[in-house]
């Protein structure tokens, strides 16, 4: 019997140590596979969004910043449409997000400041003061547009991967047709690690919404984010 114990005791740490194996194991190939995707939907959307896009229709354009809190997006984002500015593309700069309930200041509304500063006039940027996420983004853009900037086609500005996400929901962009709009994409990130944290949100992003149908995923996004009365 004491021998029978001692075999059995002998045998339990070569099977934990299997189960530890076979554990690092599944870990190590996940991590593997998450990466290769990650890259995958990366090279998907640059291919797609990440050269400038300009609108097909002839005529003004403006520009539409969505705001980031995180570097280097809040940086990049702005820089690309001051250069679009700067280079005649556009002539009025429009920024949407940002806005937080625990927020003093809405971020739209401080990116705008910033580039009237920057730029020595006071009609060249305007800001949406209530959205929050990339719907409400979208969903602002058309009365912005209709106060600060009639008429003008629209270049939207942001990470190509956001830029994929947005061409998505772009139906929303009611008062404006597809020769009217275009894309110009920030720079992608030179920090490997906020690419992949960036792109892991938008593949769970997916998921979900794959899983949950179009009206429910949107009412889910709702929920979650503050609604502003």
């Amino acid at each position: 019997m004491a021998d029978a114990a001692t075999g059995s005791d002998i045998r339990a740490p070569a099977r934990r140590r299997r189960r530890w194996r076979r554990f690092v194991g599944a870990v190590a190939a996940l991590l593997v596979a998450d990466t290769a995707a990650v890259f995958a939907l990366w090279l998907y959307a640059d291919a797609r969004y990440g050269r400038e896009m300009l609108p097909a229709t002839a005529g003004p354009a403006a520009a539409v910043v969505f705001y980031n809190s995180a570097e280097p997006f809040h940086t990049q984002r702005f820089e690309r449409a001051v250069a679009l500015l700067r280079e005649g593309k556009v002539d009025r700069l429009l920024f949407v997000g940002g806005y937080r309930p625990w927020r003093s200041a809405v971020g739209a509304e401080t990116q705008a400041q910033r580039a009237r500063a920057m730029l020595g006039r006071n009609d060249v940027a305007a800001a949406d003061g209530g959205s929050y996420d990339t719907l409400s983004n979208l969903a602002a853009i058309c009365p912005l547009r209709q106060i600060a900037a009639p008429g003008r086609n629209l270049i939207l500005v942001s990470d190509a991967l956001h830029l994929m996400r947005i061409g998505e929901d772009r139906a929303l962009l009611s008062c404006i047709d597809g020769g009217a709009l275009g894309f110009a994409a920030s720079p992608l990130y030179s920090d490997p690690f906020s690419m992949w944290i960036v792109a892991n949100k938008d593949i769970a992003a997916r998921l979900v919404r794959f899983g949950l149908g179009e009206e429910r995923y949107k009412d889910l996004v709702q929920r979650w984010r503050y609604h502003p009365s």
